[in-house]
């Protein structure tokens, strides 16, 4: 977090007083980011695909068999 900005910084300790009333530590944040587990991040990608069906947009060049 050494690199952020002192604007991003401050926008961080904003949106989290407004959204949270209150402020965590980084060391905070960086243990629930640690806490996530495969299987939660499994669930999240079952939620947010739910059988919809999917696209791809792919731009530059490619060949069509790289994506079969």
């Amino acid at each position: 977090m050494s690199l952020e900005t002192s604007s991003s910084r401050m926008h961080r300790l904003g949106r989290s007083e407004l959204t949270t009333n209150e402020v965590p530590s980084v060391d905070e944040l960086v243990a629930e980011i640690d806490a996530i587990t495969v299987d939660d991040a499994a669930r999240v990608i079952d939620r947010v695909f739910a059988e919809e069906p999917r696209v791809l947009a792919v731009v530059g060049p490619f060949d069509t068999e790289d994506f079969a």
